[in-house]
């Protein structure tokens, strides 16, 4: 059957199954463009007997003369306007589908019928080859994949792996071309085009397709990859790692957990775990980079990871938001933190109307800039391409509102307050739930992916420590320390039951330790074991939000090894890092469940680094800059202002000298370039300073993640400029900035791996007492670097205490002691359980001592009744 093929410019003779590919059509309605929209009737399927299958021959449906009429295609289904000769008409212009003559331009070259598109004369071929259709034709015959895959790109879009159709501005390169260059398909229609490049042109080509902003998902891995790993790391290593799924997000994608444990003396549901969870956030595809090398790592067969994976059962999730974490790979790219739900977030009555829009075409959703002359943010003074807001304390008016790249889709005046997806897990389990946030759900554990994880946590009570990749890092920004709701200055008031039971007026108002001071010498309060944390839970001031004492210092000592790593990495130990916010999953495994559990950002852009002072230099203040006169800082020798300038977080193509110049020209003031240092010391301005040491990072390492700021018009009317970073770029450096991280990262949690509680019997000792009688004294012990469970999961109760007992032969009895032995927790390394019995029983027996801990294992010794130790 003849092969049938595209006649526009654009595809120059491609196959027209290839062209409806590459073009996103779904295989029966044909190529996409309006210039050869007469081949959708062509595009996989077979020519009917009887037509001609020429790619210039009318291809036509009889129908009786009488004018326009409604009908069925015969070859395809479909109602079609008929003409009154019986051809097909286009459903909007009315003209013939097939079959119409050719139109001629001015000069006399053949145009479409109806895009106007300038054709080939018939025989005629041009000489230049169009290296996307090669490349379209290659993938079009390549092997589906094992799920529904999303729709080829069209022109100008991306996918992971690719870079864009329009890599480098000014179309210095073909998209064909950027793609062969960029690793992709060399077989074209004529081979042998780019091996006359030289190899140092390619090079220097492929340094410019990324400046020109090169999409920053190239490396990472999207749901349907993580899926196919997870496979094949089951497939190769059986019996050591297994997948499973333990529920499904909001849109249907499988939440999946790989459990590695290899051989050892404890079984693996008996040691201790940790659990290692990846982008809940949704925004977060590091942490997700993270967790996959962390299997890799324990996979290897490496003497380290043998030893890692025998006593310890690792619980790796690498993907617990998928539906928001396939947001990167998507076009246009936009963050999101919401699954694949619905949520009404203005209430309005309807869901998900008024998203982000990508007003530019860049396919990557930033900012919008709206002049409003009562808007909250201005151009920085310093580097405009910067925005920062208003400072009423100096008399800045705002000049421009600030939002997400969109329309007001609704008209209600706000833009983009009701995007798609429905509630965002990481807000939606029980710790300090944020109600009534819409997008933290209506209740805790709404979302289907928050409920699977706490039914999943819950059935495996046996995980002590917990690692979160995701935005927070608590190791560089420690939690605050108290370990209860309100810290001890923090003023209550005293609930009715509790004032009278302490001789105080009902609803009396003291802080915490005001009111311990009071009571602590009661009889009742000695006696029944009451202290301070045990008060603060009583009165319940809200949820807990700082960590117990003890439980920091642990956290601290492992934030010291952290930074070591993170030096020896050539990685910013001191940047700037968040804290876990209130409803995600690393406060509720320390503060409900009972983990010793922390976030871990994986990455973040290092502080601003400024050039060594030279001797007996002195260095600029903001004091000394606010006082100089527009003269006097022009006086400021350059290399001294230039080092004031990069410590303060100023893109480094932002010189001093131009600096000189627009004070010396009025455009800025000395207080201007003060107020840099301002920032520092201004908790308001502290978020501008990290904007502005990420910028000044990315001008210099990525520079084709900013976008200049373009004018663009609303529909509305207004005028507006979209432009700024790429939004992912603060958590999601390029792949090859990336990997340094990740094997600090896969050290640290092979660290915390070795640290965990371990129950151990230290000694047991059998001596004889009289005829048939011996006493049997046993020691249980804690070696890890950790307790068998923290402070603040001994304040909440949600772990039983350690308990120490003893099996008795047949025939034996115990004459005294209990059966068994406990204390609330043991502290690592030094906690100590002792327990002591008197058992008469025949000699030659043997007895057996166990201590259990929920979250510190097991361990076990027998004893023969002979009076030996063993």
């Amino acid at each position: 059957m003849p092969v049938l093929r595209c006649r526009c410019p654009r595809h120059r003779g491609m196959p027209a199954r290839s062209v409806n590919w590459l073009q996103g059509g779904s295989g029966r309605t044909g190529c996409a463009p309006p210039g050869i929209r007469d081949h959708r009737a062509a595009v996989r399927r077979r020519v009917p007997a009887g037509v001609s299958a020429s790619p210039t021959a009318p291809r036509t449906e009889r129908r009786p003369a009488g004018g326009a009429a409604e009908g069925v295609d015969a070859r395809t289904g479909r109602r079609r306007r008929m003409g009154a000769g019986g051809d097909r008409l286009h459903p909007r212009g009315g003209r013939a589908d097939r079959g119409a003559p050719a139109r001629r331009g001015a000069r006399g070259d053949r145009r479409g019928p109806r895009c106007g598109r300038t054709l080939p004369e018939p025989g005629r071929r041009s000489r230049v080859p169009d290296l996307r259709l090669a490349h379209a034709a290659r993938t079009a015959a390549a092997p589906a994949r094992s799920r529904a895959a999303p729709p080829p790109p069209r022109e100008g879009e991306r996918r992971r792996g690719q870079i864009p159709t329009r890599a480098v501005t000014g179309n210095l390169l073909s998209p064909g071309v950027a793609t062969a260059i960029m690793g992709g398909p060399s077989r074209y229609r004529r081979p042998g085009v780019l091996r006359r490049i030289p190899p140092a042109v390619l090079a220097m080509l492929s340094g410019l397709a990324w400046a020109a902003g090169a999409s920053l998902s190239a490396g990472y891995h999207d749901t349907a990859e993580v899926e196919r790993q997870l496979a094949a790391w089951a497939a190769a290593h059986p019996g050591i790692a297994e997948v499973s799924a333990i529920g499904a997000s909001a849109a249907g994608s499988p939440l999946l957990v790989i459990r590695i444990a290899g051989p050892g003396e404890i079984p693996p549901e008996e040691r201790p775990a940790l659990f290692v969870g990846a982008n809940v956030d949704g925004r977060h595809n590091a942490g997700t980079e993270a967790a996959l090398a962390l299997v890799r790592k324990l996979l290897d067969g490496s003497d380290r990871s043998r030893d890692a994976i025998a006593r310890t059962t690792f619980f790796v999730a690498p993907v617990l938001n998928p539906d928001a974490h396939d947001a990167f790979f998507g076009t246009p790219r936009a963050p999101r933190t919401a699954n694949g739900g619905e949520v009404d977030r203005d209430r309005d009555g309807f869901a998900g109307e008024d998203g982000p829009d990508d007003l530019d075409g860049d396919g990557v959703i930033r900012m919008l800039r709206i002049p409003d002359p009562a808007g909250e943010w201005l151009p920085d003074p310093i580097d405009p391409r910067l925005m920062v807001r208003r400072d009423p304390r100096r008399r800045r008016a705002g000049a421009f509102r600030l939002v997400v790249e969109g329309e007001d889709d609704d008209g209600d005046g706000r833009f983009n307050e009701d995007g798609p997806g429905g509630i965002d897990p990481d807000r939606n389990f029980p710790h300090a739930f944020p109600f009534p946030d819409p997008a933290a759900g209506p209740w805790p554990s709404a979302a289907p992916e928050t409920r699977a994880i706490l039914d999943f946590l819950l059935a495996h009570r046996r995980i002590a420590a917990a690692v979160i990749f995701g935005p927070a890092n608590d190791l560089l920004a420690l939690p605050p320390e108290r370990g209860r709701g309100a810290s001890g200055g923090t003023p209550v008031e005293i609930p009715g039951r509790f004032a009278r039971r302490f001789g105080l007026e009902p609803g009396a108002r003291m802080t915490l330790d005001e009111l311990w001071d009071r009571v602590k010498d009661l009889p009742f309060v000695r006696s029944g074991g009451l202290d301070k944390d045990r008060l603060a839970a009583m009165l319940a001031p809200g949820p807990a939000k700082e960590w117990d004492a003890e439980d920091r210092a642990d956290l601290a000592r492992l934030a010291e090894a952290y930074r070591e790593r993170l030096r020896a990495a050539g990685l910013d130990p001191e940047r700037r890092a968040d804290r876990s916010g209130p409803g995600g999953l690393a406060a509720w495994l320390y503060f409900q469940y009972g983990a010793f559990a922390f976030s871990l950002d994986v990455w973040g852009p290092p502080r601003p680094r400024a050039p060594e002072p030279k001797e007996g230099d002195t260095e600029l203040t903001a004091a000394s800059l606010s006082k100089m006169t527009r003269e006097e800082f022009a006086e400021i020798p350059p290399d001294r202002l230039e080092r004031f300038l990069r410590a303060h977080g100023v893109a480094p193509d932002v010189g001093a000298a131009s600096v000189i110049d627009r004070v010396r020209a009025g455009e800025i003031s000395p207080e201007d370039v003060a107020a840099l240092a301002a920032a520092r010391e201004d908790e308001r301005a502290r978020g501008e300073a990290r904007r502005r040491a990420l910028f000044a990072w990315a001008v210099e390492r990525v520079p084709g993640a900013y976008r200049p700021w373009t004018a663009v018009r609303l529909k509305d009317g207004r005028a507006a400029e979209t432009g700024g970073l790429d939004p992912f770029l603060a958590l999601n450096p390029p792949r090859e900035i990336l990997d340094p991280a990740l094997d600090v990262h896969v050290e640290t949690v092979l660290d915390l791996a070795d640290k965990l509680p371990r129950l151990e019997i230290a000694s047991l000792e059998v001596r004889p007492a009289g005829r048939a009688v011996f006493t049997v004294r046993a020691v249980a012990a804690n070696s890890g670097f950790l307790a068998t469970h923290t402070r603040q999961a001994a304040r909440a109760r949600v772990h039983l205490p350690v308990r120490l007992s003893i099996r008795l032969p047949e025939g034996a009895a115990l004459l005294a002691g209990r059966p068994w032995v406990a204390a609330e927790r043991l502290a690592g390394v030094t906690g100590r359980l002792e327990a002591e019995w008197l058992v008469h029983a025949p000699e030659g027996g043997a007895v057996e001592v166990e201590a259990v801990s929920d979250q510190a294992g097991r361990a076990s010794a027998v004893a023969e009744l002979r009076g030996t130790a063993r």
